[in-house]
């Protein structure tokens, strides 16, 4: 049996977005490496008792991760894309993007600290937000 694209795909972006491993994940979630590869790869489905622990683990809905939860799609595939690309890189590559990164967020931090409107987030940054359920 294979696994539905959209949890496929969501496991892979929340693992991601919380900055874990394959193996931080597996740990947290208390599977094998293997399983959450094979989860990711679309090759496999979990079990009832396996989504909830990788949700609890991610600190995710399992409606998020099945895909059943309304969020813009708009934005999604092209951050789906760049973290593929993100997986082409080597460690000191990954380091240094995470360093690039790093600084982009704070100068965004900082210039919505001095802005006096409530700034208008991305169709992106919504649809990410809404897929992990974070508040916001």
């Amino acid at each position: 049996m294979t696994a539905s694209l959209p949890f496929a795909e969501n496991l892979a972006l929340a693992r991601a977005f919380r900055g874990l491993s394959v193996g931080e994940l597996a740990a947290a979630a208390g599977v094998s490496s293997s399983s959450v590869s094979h989860l990711e790869s679309g090759d496999r489905v979990p079990s009832i008792d396996g989504l909830v622990r990788l949700a609890d683990a991610l600190h995710v809905s399992t409606d998020s991760l099945l895909g059943r939860c309304d969020h813009v799609e708009a934005g999604g595939e092209r951050v789906v894309g760049m973290l593929r690309k993100l997986g082409e890189l080597g460690h000191e590559e990954l380091a240094t993007f995470e360093h690039f990164l790093d600084v982009v967020i704070a100068r965004r931090h900082a210039a919505l600290e001095s802005a006096p409107a409530r700034p208008v987030r991305s169709a992106g940054e919504v649809a990410l937000r809404q897929r992990l359920g974070a508040a916001g």
